[in-house]
């Protein structure tokens, strides 16, 4: 069993923490070749996930590629790395020089008396880390196939657009995009992930890693330890 960093936004962190979502969706890199078709997920002898893709059939130039998931097969752990802020005289200190004795606070954007700057996610130490990702599931699948159970369980609801969802090209067959409407939950998956990769990002439809996962409200340190004992 490995353990894995993985972070994610403040939207996504808050339903891990409500019980809302159990499946992430990361873009595949580099991107198949235009011309090789998905045939499965494979398992090598380390126990790797990785998927399998080569051309058709008949195809001119036969070829192959071999995704490996970067972020683990069935059983590892991912621990998740969100934004967070310890006290304002830790400021102007690296985050490995914060002890281990100093609190650390999960709502940075809030005013917070003695709490400090706001600390982007990807600087988050293991641990500080609160919850932990258990894989359940890996594959692979195009952006815009995602269903709509599929997309409730990446943490999105049926409901009328907020004003902080920006306007999405219509695609992939969705064509609820603009604040104000009411979309279903793939349609909100679907603006969501355009705030966060771009206009463009939903159209390109790329292959990427569906994660299922159980989520443990633990360090995965403490987890790892409690399992051992």
């Amino acid at each position: 069993m490995k353990a894995r960093p993985i972070p994610f936004s403040a939207p996504m962190v808050r339903a891990l923490l409500d019980g809302r979502k159990s499946q992430t969706r990361r873009v595949v890199k580099p991107q198949p070749d235009q011309s090789l078709d998905y045939v499965r997920m494979m398992f090598d002898w380390n126990g790797k996930a990785q998927a399998e893709f080569e051309t058709p059939p008949g195809y001119h130039t036969p070829l192959m590629y071999h995704p490996l998931c970067p972020y683990g097969k069935p059983g590892d752990l991912l621990w998740v790395k969100e934004a967070w802020r310890a006290k304002h005289w830790w400021d102007d200190h690296p985050p490995r020089e914060i002890t281990d004795q100093s609190p650390i606070d999960y709502k940075p954007y809030e005013d917070g008396g003695e709490w400090g700057r706001a600390r982007h996610a990807r600087f988050m130490l293991r641990r500080m880390s609160r919850m932990t990702l258990e894989i359940t599931t890996v594959r692979v699948e195009r952006l815009e196939d995602i269903s709509e159970a599929d997309a409730k369980a990446e943490g999105f609801s049926p409901g009328w657009m907020g004003d902080a969802l920006p306007e999405t090209p219509i695609g992939g067959g969705f064509t609820i995009s603009s604040p104000g409407t009411y979309a279903s939950s793939a349609g909100h998956f679907q603006a969501y992930w355009c705030e966060l990769h771009g206009y463009d990002a939903w159209e390109a439809s790329p292959w990427v890693w569906v994660l299922e996962f159980k989520v443990h409200q633990q360090n995965v340190d403490e987890l790892l330890k409690a399992r051992a004992a």
